[in-house]
């Protein structure tokens, strides 16, 4: 979070601290990727192996300029992969 601009890392601390009220545990995977990080990610599922990662290459991508951080929520300790199912896991539960 360290790598992020100042303003956005108040909007992320105030996104995770909403989820945390929720009792929905977020992991930061991501802040800030230089060019060639990016361009690396965008290759996948392009002319490397694999599906797609992102639509944004270098230099395209909010994270390229510390406006951007990736989560992945945590349920019963395991990373959830998928966020509509997070969404309708916890509609279910009752905490949204």
């Amino acid at each position: 979070m360290e790598d992020l601009l100042p303003k956005v890392k108040g909007m992320a601390e105030k996104h995770i601290a909403i989820c945390e009220e929720k009792k929905v545990d977020l992991l930061v995977t991501s802040t800030f990727r230089d060019f060639e990080a990016q361009a690396a990610l965008y290759a996948i599922g392009r002319t490397k192996p694999g599906h797609i990662v992102t639509n944004a290459d270098a230099g395209h991508s909010f994270h390229n300029y510390h406006c951007a951080y990736d989560v992945v929520p945590i349920v019963s300790g395991k990373p959830y992969g998928r966020i509509e199912c997070l969404m309708v896991h916890l509609y279910q539960n009752g905490k949204l």
